[in-house]
């Protein structure tokens, strides 16, 4: 499946706002707790509403980052090689890298499936872990595949 530019960008554009609007909400609920505290009206919980929503937009901006090829790398020793052998080299890289992903994805699913019957959840507010820990494994996912991908069709960036 190859899709056009125009509808690369709208799905790029939805994971961005899939990623930002959690984003908004960090800062959101970590203004509330900082002002709450100062007028004396603390907001429990805020830590575990933070760290929650910084999986989804983490896991998101990862996998946006990824599809746009824009991490950051060094690239001191591929810069020296001829062009074949550099494409052969990014071929090489973009498929250990996968390898390395789907490994941690293994390794977050192992961990799911291993914690799934005792139903995970924060202290104070209750917030279950199994969609956060399905968010994470997802991007995993994502970045491997898309790494996987980029092997295949021997593009970087």
């Amino acid at each position: 499946m190859r899709m056009n530019k125009e509808s690369q960008r709208r799905w790029q554009k939805i994971l961005v706002l899939l990623g930002g609007v959690p984003l908004l909400g960090v800062m959101l609920v970590d203004t509330v707790a900082v002002a709450g505290r100062h007028l004396r009206a603390p907001l429990n919980g805020s830590i575990e509403l933070v760290q929650g929503l910084l999986v989804i937009s983490g896991a998101t901006a990862m996998l946006v980052a990824t599809i746009a090829g824009v991490h950051a790398t060094v690239r001191l020793l591929l810069d020296r090689l001829s062009d074949p052998n550099r494409a052969h080299f990014d071929r090489v890289i973009h498929v250990v890298s996968a390898l390395y992903f789907f490994a941690l994805c293994a390794g977050g699913v192992w961990l799911a499936i291993d914690m799934w019957p005792g139903f995970e959840q924060s202290e104070l507010l209750g917030v279950p872990y199994r969609p956060l820990r399905m968010a994470a494994n997802l991007g995993i996912a994502g970045i491997a595949i898309v790494l996987l991908y980029r092997s295949i069709k021997g593009r970087s960036r």
